[in-house]
């Protein structure tokens, strides 16, 4: 943390949620929530939520209950009726024009609830199309070597059918017509092995309007050219930033 940011955690119904405010301000220009892949933790894109309260919004990381700090038990179909219940609460909250950042997991999440969003939508190697027959297969055997206990609700016939119901009454829809009125990108490794980047080079396609896809020499992670996540990041934002403060 340094001095031209200010940091809290506070808890919202058992969900731990750390905030990012842009210090001597007198108002934030919008509000990001960023939500994260599972199992990751947020952490892994602490850099990116510093970078975008530098470019003075506030800024909301919340770790899915069950996960990182969060009491409870994850669930796919919980998660997703949590955040959407915890952005009608902070946009009463904060009454600032919501913006939305998720990686993985969170870029479904963010596709979903994209309909709550006034502001930008920033997507990192997300989520869009739900993997089936062995590639699922091989997914959730990746998961459960990877972090056993964040799927200690689950057997792995368990998850399989949580995301198959997931991936059956998933819809882009909303997402297009949403995405069509405003600004959004999304940024996307070549090399990644967890969702390919043909799903994105898919729902860019899908959307006739301010859309943006930039593919990197990368993995799912976004690590290798992190730099240049965050500068790219950093260009977007500020070029469509006027566009929220119009809106709201």
């Amino acid at each position: 943390m340094n001095d031209l940011i200010k940091g809290r955690a506070y808890r919202h119904q058992g969900m731990y949620v750390f905030e990012l405010l842009p210090a001597g301000r007198k108002k934030a220009k919008g509000l990001f929530v960023c939500l994260h892949g599972f199992p990751a933790w947020s952490t892994k894109n602490y850099d990116i939520a510093e970078q975008l309260c530098l470019l003075g919004y506030a800024v909301l990381i919340p770790h899915y209950p069950g996960l990182g700090f969060s009491g409870g038990s994850f669930s796919f179909t919980r998660s997703r009726e949590t955040l959407e219940r915890f952005l009608g609460f902070v946009k009463r909250k904060y009454g600032l024009p919501l913006s939305l950042m998720g990686h993985s997991w969170g870029g479904y999440l963010a596709i979903s609830l994209c309909r709550r969003v006034e502001g930008l939508l920033l997507l990192l190697a997300p989520l869009s199309v739900f993997p089936t027959g062995a590639a699922l297969s091989a997914l959730i055997d990746g998961i459960f070597a990877d972090s056993p206990e964040d799927c200690r609700l689950y057997t792995k016939a368990t998850m399989r059918d949580a995301i198959r119901s997931l991936g059956a009454a998933f819809s882009l829809e909303g997402f297009v017509e949403t995405a069509a009125r405003r600004p959004y990108l999304i940024i996307h490794g070549k090399d990644d092995q967890v969702i390919p980047v043909q799903d994105s080079r898919g729902l860019a396609a899908k959307v006739a309007g301010k859309a943006k896809l930039i593919e990197l020499e990368d993995g799912h992670l976004l690590y290798r050219q992190r730099r240049k996540v965050l500068g790219l990041v950093s260009r977007w934002v500020k070029a469509n930033d006027g566009g929220v403060r119009r809106r709201s």
